[in-house]
């Protein structure tokens, strides 16, 4: 999917929606559901994904230069640790 203007996604069910070679640069994303949406390769420059649960989305290193909410922060640091299979020191078994 290619975009010659803004496109706007509100109060969208994306649950499983993988975007692959998309250009949503400029792209709005408003309390849309996105639990486990594929961000694949393609240009998301510019794309405002304020307001809504980053969690469990997938792809997160292809959506370089997007715009967030700072609380959004830790969504975007829990879906980067899931992609990435970090394994956490206390969830390790005692020995």
């Amino acid at each position: 999917m290619r975009t010659s203007g803004p496109v706007i996604f509100v109060g969208c069910s994306l649950r499983e929606a993988d975007f692959e070679n998309c250009h949503f640069s400029c792209a709005l994303f408003d309390e849309c559901e996105l639990v486990l949406t594929n961000f694949g390769h393609g240009n998301y420059r510019g794309c405002d994904l304020c307001g809504n649960d980053l969690s469990a989305v997938t792809g997160i290193k292809n959506l370089r230069s997007v715009i967030i909410n700072r609380y959004q922060l830790a969504q975007f640091a829990e879906a980067m640790a899931s992609e990435l299979d970090v394994t956490f020191g206390d969830d390790l078994p005692a020995e």
